[in-house]
C-alpha cells in the first residue's frame, strides 16, 4: 500500500510541477527516508549535494559587427545563450550564420560590441588584456579544424606550450605533457612534427594541448571538419569521453552527424539563437 502512495505521489508532482527537479527532489527525499533493514528511518544523504549548478557561461542581448570600410556589418544579433558547467553544446548554422564568430566571443578571443558576457558570474567586459589572457591560460582549452601545431616543434614541445606561462620547470613541463600525449594513445608519437603525423594524429596532439591545462571549458570548432569519416568517429569519442569525465565542451559544427554527440545543440541562424 505505502508503495502505490508513493508512485501515485512521484506522478502526481510530476504532472503539477512540470519540473524535473522537483521531481527528482522528491525520489531523493523518499529514498533517503527510507526504512533501513532495522525498521528505523534514517537520513543518507545531504541535499546540497543536489542543487541545481548556475551556468558556467551567460550571455544576454550580445551584439558585434565587424566594419568593413565606411560600414558596420553585424555578425551577431542581440544573443541571449546559457551554458551549464559540465554541459556538452553543439553551435550548428550554415556558412556565414556567425557561429565561429561566437565560438571566438565565447572564448575570449574576439570582443563585442555590446549586451553581457558572464564567466562564472564574473563579466568579461571588465578583463584587461592580462586578465583575458590568464582564463584563456587557465580556464580554457581550444581544438581548430586547422589544428595549429607549430610544425617545428615536437608533439609533445606543442602540447607543452600552453604550460610556459606557468611556474613549473621544464622537467615538469615535459613530464605533464607525456601524460596528455598518452590519454589521447600518442605516447609513442612524441618526438614527431606535425608533418610526421596523420590528420587524425595531429588533431589527437591539439586536443592534449588543450587538455593539459586542466581547462574547465574546452571550445572546439569545427575539430572534424579537416578529417575523413573514421577519424571524425575518433575524435568525437574522445571529445564524449572527456565530457563523460566532467569538462564542459561547446563545439561549432555543420555536420548532424557529430552534433548528435552533444548535449544540446544550438542553431544560429543570421547572427541570432533559432529558437
Amino acid at each position: 500500500m505505502g508503495l502505490i502512495a508513493i508512485v501515485t505521489w512521484q506522478a502526481y508532482l510530476y504532472r503539477c510541477y512540470h519540473s524535473m527537479y522537483i521531481y527528482q527532489l522528491f525520489c531523493l527525499v523518499v529514498a533517503c527516508l527510507a526504512p533501513g533493514p532495522s525498521g528505523k528511518v534514517t537520513v543518507c544523504c545531504k541535499l546540497d549535494e543536489f542543487r541545481v549548478k548556475p551556468p558556467i557561461i551567460t550571455l544576454k542581448n550580445l551584439s558585434k559587427s565587424y566594419r568593413s570600410d565606411s560600414q558596420l556589418l553585424p555578425v551577431l544579433k542581440h544573443i541571449s545563450l546559457d551554458i551549464k558547467e559540465g554541459e556538452f553544446v553543439a553551435i550548428m548554422g550554415p556558412s556565414g550564420s556567425g557561429k565561429s564568430t561566437l565560438l571566438n566571443v565565447l572564448g575570449i578571443l574576439d570582443g563585442f560590441d555590446s549586451g553581457t558576457y558572464c564567466l562564472a558570474g564574473r563579466s568579461v567586459a571588465e578583463l584587461n588584456t592580462t586578465q583575458a589572457a590568464e582564463i584563456r591560460n587557465q580556464m580554457f582549452g581550444f581544438v581548430f579544424q586547422s589544428f595549429n601545431l607549430l610544425p617545428f616543434l615536437s608533439a609533445l614541445e606543442n602540447v607543452a606550450l600552453p604550460l610556459t606561462y606557468r611556474k613549473m620547470t621544464l622537467a615538469e613541463r615535459e613530464r605533464r605533457a607525456r601524460q596528455f600525449l598518452s590519454y589521447v594513445d600518442l605516447a609513442e608519437r612524441a618526438s614527431h612534427r606535425p608533418a610526421q603525423l596523420s590528420g587524425g594524429q595531429c588533431q589527437r596532439v591539439a586536443i592534449a594541448r588543450a587538455l593539459v591545462t586542466e581547462p574547465q571549458v574546452i571550445f572546439a570548432d569545427e575539430p572534424t571538419g579537416a578529417l575523413d569519416s573514421a577519424t571524425s568517429r575518433e575524435i568525437m569519442s574522445l571529445l564524449s569521453k572527456l565530457h563523460k569525465e566532467g569538462a564542459s565542451v561547446v563545439m561549432v559544427t555543420h555536420a548532424d552527424d557529430v552534433a548528435q554527440s552533444a548535449n544540446r545543440v544550438v542553431f544560429v541562424r543570421d547572427g541570432q539563437v533559432v529558437v
